[in-house]
């Protein structure tokens, strides 16, 4: 038996699924003795069958029991008395094993819900209790946190982002705890990798397998998941002579306020312990559909043996090698040693040099054409450029400003960020000539802000206070600390608290302004401010009662303001611009060093109830020209921050997950500021392997830019030092400051079009990620992946990502999933691969040809690895994005795979240029080298078919690339000093290109 499950098991795993199975009975004798699965004792042989059993069959009785005794029909909501936004449980065909049933999500503000429903099972003087049931998660499953699955007076689960926790209650008069509480922490390794659970990497179309065991006359308890039970989710025995808490019934979905969206199918209740052998029977047959086709049932028959247990896998703690770690190695820089060291210790190793790894590394690749054309801005490095450099003396802990002058060349040639200043103190010679010497590049500065703002000793006046002349917080209570008063002008003026009390800051700055400008024979370019000192203060949160200081009271009833956010708001704008006035409007810096310099802000984003009213806090910034064309836009500075991958929807306290970035931008959005310039930052603990990795942070940031993120404030909060003194190495933590000059060349500069002039896709609420009308999520099939697209000229711009909640290898680790999407006119879902890194494409219908449609992708070569680990001496570039590629769909063809599913399954598509059409249709086929990073290319190699490739008109050679029949291949070209002088690459012939191959110089 042990041989065959085995069998089986390869078979499931040839078929692309994931099972838990060892490579040979000897690999697995250390850990087979923990595996306490031998004490669940199977009957082998025997029939096991279903006090209750909904398998959700027949369309017009969803609650029917289907067990032997068939007495305990479900009961479902009354679809009659639901409320409009409410919807039915639904009927749904061709699940794993048949017919399901569906509970559709329903939003109650931004919360999803689910009705409950009962079912009547009278649990008496049970012995043991098994609960079974295939569950596949819906769009919005566990979007409000933790969902009650099941509840019942004896057995409840609940479920978590973190967690599945099975409560079991047994009562009589035997040993044993009365209530065990099993929580089967989701580690992200095997079965208990969240997001293979509840994400991308489901079985069969997103369906698992859930089983769930007590026996209470030996107290033992486990879960099983897709057939593994591991000794964590297991409880061995504790009691004797108990029974299973008597109950009446259970709910499934047992609260009308969790955010269980799912489809459920072969809900079985059992009165004993299932075998091991069959519910591992139960989970092949769900996977190869052996028992679903036609709705038949699952084989109630144990067939005996015993079932292998899961092998042996690396945990957190274990030493890292190639072979065995819990991480992926190839994430992180070379070098890097993990685990990280216990206690408040840095990671060590992976200590290459930023400078080195931002000089010599795969760079960006942006259309510099597109990004001239649409002026796009340079991105804002607040990582400390000093530390950055990894430039300070071991033992002075002085900067070495060459160093760090060398690091900001490299990033604004290369990576697209303005050099700057960390303050306006006079500057080294160095980053002077830097600045001086390159007057196209943006320099900026950020500048002190606040400190006023936290003064304790300015007049009474100025700080909250109740009617009894006492200081309070925000919330009312008395305090010894001073909180300052939101007021108008006059009314502040009144309580001896002027206006010219916010200049001083900003006297300091323009002092120190006007001492740095002979320096420089250049302005400044951005001055950016941290705002989070207003948040830190009075931010106007619900549970804020400014109305117990009567004054604040009273002068917001004057105000005509509509609410207290925007009474804040107004406040909040009027103490910055008195702060920021003395330099912004002095009219020899306005001549001179900040000639044209726009003002931005920190934490300036829209409407919600920390940060205030949009409409009124923008008018903090600088209003600036974007490449759209119009009037000057308001750019936000939305943060998105993360200190964890599970972060990456919800967020976490002060960290803003995607979900922070769709709430602040509707506002933003519908006052015309379609573009944005987030700060982005994926943690900055000195133990790297609790920050995002950089495959995932580049996906996540490639949706942003897909919202409209133009440019970014890149962060890496370089403060902390670890014991013995050190911070953390910049080698470890530069690669943050690719990733957004990554997504930004792509989404921004090589789609232009699409990002200046397209609109996002809207999505009705049955195709959204998120339930609701009008929003740029689109649903793409599985709950971690993001998709948004936008429309341009009849076409679209597509971006898909997975995300997850863990780091560790067996968690998704370069993970690829179909996803199926929406868009608007277009007849059937579209389905393209998602990646973890993130996938772009561009998808048309060309009505010019009979060749419809087509798909190109322009993020191919970006790897879901550290980019250190991406081939730096050969560029390989997609045929089809040759220059103009955008504007000349007529010369492009997309083939699907063999077995494509539809005509709109593009998953393992090829797409290629026709060099023959071109040539009829006057289209130049060329790559400007540099665009694609690829200006030291000396030879290249060419994947064509059917014809000739003529390079560069013949001076680099003509390339039979031979009989269409023949198929795909490689041909080479092995040298063109064309090529390394920098000039453009032209083909031309008669043959079909799908890529193209450049060999690179070393530098």
């Amino acid at each position: 038996m042990y041989l065959a499950a085995v069998v089986a098991a390869l078979a499931l795993q040839k078929e692309g699924q994931a099972i838990n199975t060892p490579a040979s009975p000897a690999a697995t004798s250390a850990t087979a003795a923990s595996h306490h699965a031998s004490t669940l004792s199977p009957k082998s042989f025997t029939t096991f069958d279903p006090v209750a059993w909904y398998r959700f069959e027949d369309p017009k009785n969803l609650s029917g029991d289907s067990s032997p005794t068939a007495g305990h029909n479900l009961t479902l909501p009354n679809c009659s008395a639901l409320a409009p936004n409410r919807r039915c449980p639904i009927h749904e065909e061709a699940g794993p094993v048949g017919g399901y049933i569906t509970f559709g999500g329903i939003l109650n503000g931004t919360v999803p819900k689910v009705w409950a429903a009962s079912a009547p099972v009278a649990i008496t003087q049970w012995s043991a209790v098994t609960i079974e049931f295939l569950i596949k998660p819906g769009p919005r499953f566990l979007r409000g946190g933790s969902s009650v699955l099941l509840q019942s007076a004896s057995v409840s689960v609940e479920l978590t982002p973190d967690a599945l926790v099975f409560n079991a209650t047994t009562a009589g008069s035997g040993t044993g705890t009365p209530n065990d509480v099993l929580t089967v922490p989701f580690t992200g390794r095997g079965v208990l990798a969240a997001d293979s659970l509840f994400g991308a990497s489901g079985h069969a179309g997103g369906w698992h397998h859930i089983a769930l065991v007590k026996d209470a006359t030996t107290g033992n308890q486990s879960v099983w998941i897709d057939g593994v039970s591991t000794p964590e989710m297991q409880i061995p025995g504790n009691a004797t002579g108990r029974h299973i808490a008597p109950t009446s019934g259970f709910l499934v979905d047992a609260s009308n306020s969790v955010a269980l969206d799912c489809s459920l199918d072969e809900f079985a209740v059992y009165s004993e312990v299932l075998p091991p052998t069959l519910i591992l029977l139960h989970f092949q047959q769900t996977l190869n559909h052996s028992h679903g086709v036609k709705g038949e049932p699952y084989s109630n028959t144990d067939p005996g043996g015993t079932v292998p247990p899961p092998p042996l896998l690396p945990s957190p703690t274990d030493p890292c090698n190639k072979t065995w770690c819990y991480w992926d190695l190839e994430e992180y820089p070379d070098g890097t040693e993990l685990p990280s060291p216990a206690g408040n210790n840095n990671t060590v190793g992976g200590d290459v040099p930023c400078v080195f790894q931002m000089t010599y590394g795969v760079g960006p690749r942006y259309n510099l054409t597109a990004a001239a054309e649409f002026n796009t801005p340079f991105n804002f490095n607040w990582m400390d450029p000093h530390y950055m450099a990894g430039a300070t003396d071991p033992i002075t802990k002085k900067f070495n400003p060459q160093l760090t002058a060398e690091l900001m060349e490299v990033m604004a040639e290369r990576w697209r960020y303005g050099p700057m200043l960390w303050s306006p103190a006079s500057p080294n010679n160095e980053t002077l000539a830097l600045a001086n010497g390159h007057p196209e590049w943006p320099f900026n500065v950020i500048l002190p802000f606040g400190k006023e703002f936290r003064n304790q000793t300015l007049p009474n006046g100025c700080y909250l206070q109740n009617a009894q002349g006492q200081f309070i917080d925000v919330t009312g209570a008395v305090t010894t600390k001073k909180n300052l008063r939101p007021l108008s002008s006059a009314a502040a003026a009144a309580k001896g608290c002027p206006d010219s009390l916010w200049a001083a800051d900003g006297l300091a700055v323009a002092a120190s302004l006007k001492k740095l400008a002979p320096n420089f024979t250049r302005p400044l370019s951005v001055l950016n401010l941290d705002g989070e000192v207003f948040v830190s203060l009075d931010s106007p949160a619900e549970d804020y009662d400014y109305s117990v200081d009567p004054t604040v009271l009273a002068d917001f009833k004057a105000s005509g303001a509509p609410n207290w956010l925007t009474y804040w708001s107004e406040w909040r704008v009027r103490l910055t611009n008195l702060a920021t006035a003395p330099y912004m409007t002095d009219p020899d810096l306005s001549k001179g060093l900040l000639k044209g310099a726009k003002l931005t802000m920190y934490q300036v984003q829209g409407t919600n109830e920390f940060f205030g009213n949009w409409s009124v806090t923008r008018h903090i910034m600088s209003p600036m020209t974007s490449g759209r064309g119009g009037p000057p836009l308001y750019y936000s500075t939305c943060d998105l921050y993360l200190q964890s991958p599970k972060e990456w929807w919800a967020g976490g306290g002060p960290d803003h997950g995607l979900d922070w970035l769709a709430s602040t931008r509707a506002s933003e959005l519908a006052a015309g500021d379609v573009f944005s310039s987030p700060f982005v930052a994926a943690g900055w603990s000195g133990k790297v392997e609790k920050n995002v990795r950089p495959a995932q942070w580049l996906g996540f940031v490639k949706i942003v830019a897909m919202w409209g993120g133009e440019w970014f404030y890149t962060g890496f909060f370089n403060v902390a030092f670890d014991s013995h003194g050190q911070m953390p190495v910049s080698g470890q933590w530069c690669w943050q400051g690719m990733v957004p000059s990554f997504a930004q060349a792509v989404v921004v500069t090589t789609a232009a079009p699409f990002f200046y002039h397209g609109s996002l896709v809207m999505a009705d609420s049955n195709a959204s990620y998120s339930g609701e009308d009008k929003t740029p999520w689109l649903w793409a099939g599985q709950p971690n992946i993001v998709a948004v697209a936008r429309a341009y000229d009849g076409a679209f711009l597509i971006a898909l990502a997975i995300e997850k909640s863990d780091n560790a290898k067996l968690n998704l680790n370069r993970a690829t999933a179909s996803a199926a999407v929406s868009l608007p006119g277009v007849a059937a879902p579209v389905t393209l691969s998602a990646r973890l890194q993130g996938s772009v494409y561009v998808y048309r219908n060309d009505s010019s040809t009979n060749h419809t449609p087509s798909i190109t992708q322009l993020d191919t070569w970006h790897l879901a690895t550290h980019p250190s680990y991406w081939p730096s001496d050969v560029v390989e570039v997609e045929a089809e994005l040759f220059e103009g590629f955008l504007g000349r769909p007529s010369v492009v063809r997309t083939e699907r795979r063999i077995g494509a599913a539809h005509d709109l399954d593009f998953v393992g598509f090829v797409t290629h240029v026709d060099l023959g059409t071109a040539a009829a249709h006057g289209v130049p086929i060329a790559y400007n080298l540099t665009h694609h990073g690829a200006d030291r290319a000396t030879a290249l190699s060419v994947r064509a078919r059917g014809g000739m490739v003529v390079v560069n008109g013949g001076d680099c050679g003509r390339i039979d690339a031979g009989d269409a029949a023949a198929g795909w291949q490689w041909v080479h070209v092995p040298a063109c000093s064309q090529l390394s002088r920098g000039e453009a690459l032209r083909l031309s012939g008669t043959a079909h290109v799908d890529r193209v191959r450049l060999f690179l110089t070393q530098p």
